[in-house]
């Protein structure tokens, strides 16, 4: 009999091993993969548009990013393009995710055929604080914490700002359903 209890031990084991190996390979099979991860940051960074009327505003936090979306009518259209006048404006660039560097201010590089625009909240001059959607003196933004004021394409034409604020660059999905926002190198809500 005595004969037996080493085998017993090696036997025993040999089958705690192989049950901890089991473990590890099926938590390791649960995560998931990278390109699964990378699927999933896209998808918390996309707008759905269907219920998005010309001339609706929407402001919303996606990944503590604070977000306004800005689906434009016609007449809002026709006064960002009035507002396109390089030398009404103070900062003649702005920056743009997912970009290098800062772009040309112009409404055209700032929207999507200029009908949509989006925007991070944050002032980039305001310390944290929020603009608001259609506000101020150019009917565009306004920073009620430092009263800085904005055009309907987010750049500062009054106030004590110097920074426009900081555009979101979107790409449309083939079936026109939602937006894919790039929200690199944008300011998170609390940073």
């Amino acid at each position: 009999m005595q004969r037996m209890t080493p085998l017993y031990l090696a036997t025993a084991a040999c089958l705690a091993f192989m049950m901890l190996y089991a473990a590890n390979s099926i938590s390791q099979a649960a995560r998931p993969t990278a390109d699964v991860e990378a699927r999933y940051e896209k998808i918390h960074s996309r707008i759905w548009v269907a219920a998005f009327q010309p001339g609706d505003v929407s402001t919303m936090v996606i990944d503590q990013v604070p977000v306004i979306v800005w689906r434009r009518n016609t007449e809002e259209i026709a006064k960002a393009k009035t507002q396109d006048v390089e030398g009404d404006r103070p900062n003649p660039m702005s920056f743009i995710s997912g970009t290098k560097g800062k772009q040309v201010a112009h409404d055209i590089n700032l929207s999507t055929g200029h009908e949509w625009f989006f925007v991070s909240a944050l002032n980039p001059d305001g310390h944290g604080c929020l603009v608001t959607a259609r506000k101020g003196d150019f009917g565009g933004f306004f920073d009620p914490c430092r009263g800085a004021h904005f055009d309907l394409s987010g750049r500062i034409r009054k106030g004590p700002a110097i920074e426009n604020l900081r555009v979101i660059s979107a790409t449309l999905s083939p079936d026109g359903s939602f937006f894919q926002l790039d929200l690199s190198g944008l300011e998170k809500i609390g940073n």
